[in-house]
């Protein structure tokens, strides 16, 4: 009676799925329906599961990579705060909960009270009658604060969960590029002699007066216990939307802000050098400086830094790393068109990267991501691309930050814009459901200048739901 796994369906071809890193979902059902709602929702998504007496039971599968949390929405439960923390760098948390009625206005509310009260990264959002079963449509949300509505009474139920099935797998199925390392060698001096964190901390101020860069109070959406839990199960101690990065010529590195810090108001020391990719090419490697100080604790309360948890570059560091050594072989002329194979496989190979650092620059000089959209821009100052379909199916199954799928398409469509409008002083890169990647020529603080809304160039609106 038991299904050892359970694989939702998916459109894209087999190859193709596993360049960009999009693994099938196997998926355990962590509790019991709540309402005939999420009942009926859940075994039209994930098929026949084991049944005894009309209640939905846990499916036991293997390689587990996704949990469903079937959940009343807004009651604070466990979630993933239970797992081990080595199982959850893995898996992914959806709560499975319902509405009667769809939610109104801006939705930001909504998905933050949903996914933290659930304690998981996804949701899915059943809307129709809880007492009757009948699904009306589903809201694919996530962290990112993407909300997407799949209206079922449109498409119909095989359409419908069809949809659903593929965003999903785009989200928690998207493989993991954020793993982190740390390489004590940085001379101190070298460290103090780079001025490129001073941008990025000056960057950070600035964007938040712009109002471009966010930082979450999550006791705005659940109790003051809850959220501190979230922080602990994020490894962080401020989460703002977004993150600043620039190449650092100096040290032949990126400098990235930390991940898990209020972005707007930073200190030198949540700057880290980002110089390569770790070994297994899912992650990177900050270069963090040697010091006079015996040990790596010490060293870091001498930079200001209690909690060595808080030195973890950005999970998009792998995505703004990957885009800066790309420009890089488009500078050397290796790098003709916008190839994501040829790419990846050249920036994988140190030796050949720092090679080339030794006669070229990359192009790309500073990165902004923030969780806004073009509204409009002034022609000439920037150019703006959406994603390769090829790699986001239909242009609407997007992916998180920090994953390999994520990386590819956002770098893709800034390589591109680079090859084709190379005069242009800043690409933004439009990632749906998401916000955007804005890719420079330009220093961080010209940059940032070129963003100022009083300069004109530029009015960023909220993110659209496609």
């Amino acid at each position: 009676m038991t299904r050892a796994r359970n694989e939702l369906a998916h459109p894209e071809n087999g190859g193709l799925r596993d360049f960009l890193g999009i693994n099938p979902l196997h998926i355990y059902i962590h509790g019991e329906s709540k309402s005939p709602l999420q009942y009926n929702f859940m075994k039209g998504l994930v098929g026949p599961v084991i049944e005894n007496d009309g209640k939905l039971y846990p499916n036991v599968v293997l390689q587990v990579n996704t949990i469903f949390f079937p959940v009343n929405r807004l009651q604070e439960v466990r979630g993933m705060w239970d797992f081990r923390r080595e199982f959850k760098k893995g898996v992914s948390g959806v709560a499975i909960t319902d509405i009667n009625e769809k939610p109104s206005g801006d939705l930001t509310r909504f998905t933050w009270e949903t996914l933290g009260n659930a304690f998981t990264q996804y949701g899915l959002v059943a809307y129709g009658d809880k007492t009757s079963g009948k699904l009306h449509g589903v809201y694919v949300i996530s962290m990112e604060g993407a909300h997407s509505y799949i209206d079922f009474d449109s498409l119909g139920d095989e359409s419908g969960f069809k949809e659903v099935a593929g965003r999903l797998e785009h989200l928690a199925g998207g493989k993991k590029a954020s793993n982190y390392e740390r390489d004590f060698t940085m001379p101190l001096e070298l460290w103090q002699k780079t001025t490129i964190p001073d941008a990025v901390v000056r960057a950070g101020a600035a964007l938040r007066e712009f109002d471009l860069l966010p930082n979450i109070e999550l006791e705005e959406y659940v109790s003051a216990k809850r959220a501190n839990e979230i922080r602990l199960f994020l490894e962080v101690s401020g989460l703002t939307i977004g993150n600043i990065s620039a190449w650092d010529p100096l040290i032949n590195s990126m400098q990235i802000t930390g991940s898990g810090l209020d972005k707007g108001n930073m200190t030198r020391s949540d700057v880290l050098a980002i110089p390569r990719f770790n070994e297994s090419f899912d992650g990177t490697i900050a270069w963090l400086p040697i010091s006079a100080a015996s040990t790596v604790d010490k060293f870091l309360k001498l930079v200001g830094v209690d909690n060595p948890k808080a030195i973890k570059q950005s999970v998009e560091a792998f995505d703004q790393v990957l885009a800066y050594l790309a420009s890089l072989l488009v500078a050397s002329g290796d790098l003709p068109k916008p190839d994501m194979e040829k790419v990846l496989n050249l920036v994988a190979n140190p030796f050949f990267i720092n090679q080339l650092l030794t006669s070229h620059q990359p192009l790309l000089r500073s990165m902004v991501h923030i969780h806004r959209q073009p509204v409009e821009v002034k022609k000439g100052v920037a150019n703006v691309v959406n994603v390769n379909t090829k790699y986001v199916n239909r242009g609407t199954h997007h992916s998180s930050c920090g994953t390999r799928p994520l990386a590819i398409y956002s770098c893709e469509a800034l390589i591109r814009s680079l090859l084709t409008e190379p005069e242009v002083p800043m690409h933004i890169g439009v990632l749906p459901n998401h916000g955007v990647q804005i890719a420079s020529r330009l220093p961080l603080d010209e940059t940032i200048a070129l963003l100022n809304p009083n300069a004109e160039n530029a009015n960023f609106g909220a993110v659209a739901s496609v």
